[in-house]
């Protein structure tokens, strides 16, 4: 059986995409990190490296085939992805949402639909001066508008 419907090669592509872009996003991020949680794109190799070089917590939900890497009776110390896959087989789907403040990430997400449905995705100035601008005004609208409750 061959899959070549567009939505098919797009999505993968989007998915290994986002898997090769991690460590250069995070990289540029001029700020310090404490926390970074992405969908479970993210659950890959270089994405848990970065973390652990970089000591940052990861939440990533792992996918429905996720083994455990290092095991208890073994000598070499456990990685942050298998201590957050115990943790959440042990609470439970919901409870470790709720644990690991997963959901910020949809608070985000809403926030930029938000951003882009009311004020438009596209920046209208031609000069990288007048796009900043343009972006500081839209973030102020936006925060003069009601916002869904903060956890």
């Amino acid at each position: 059986m061959r899959l070549t419907t567009d939505f098919v090669s797009s999505f993968d592509d989007q998915f290994f995409q986002a898997q090769r872009s991690f460590n250069d996003l995070m990289d540029g991020v001029p700020t310090e990190v404490s926390q970074a949680t992405g969908d479970g794109a993210y659950d890959a190799k270089n994405c848990w490296d970065w973390t652990e070089e970089n000591q940052v917590r990861g939440v990533f939900p792992p996918k429905k085939n996720a083994k455990i890497q290092v095991h208890g009776n073994t000598k070499e110390k456990a990685t942050q992805r298998d201590r957050l896959l115990r943790l959440r087989r042990k609470l439970g789907k919901k409870q470790w949402k709720k644990k690991t403040k997963y959901s910020r990430r949809s608070i985000a997400e809403t926030a930029m639909y938000r951003f882009k449905t009311l004020l438009g995705a596209d920046l209208n100035s031609r000069w990288v001066g007048n796009q900043i601008a343009e972006a500081i005004i839209k973030c102020k609208i936006l925060n003069l508008m009601p916002t869904p409750a903060v956890l």
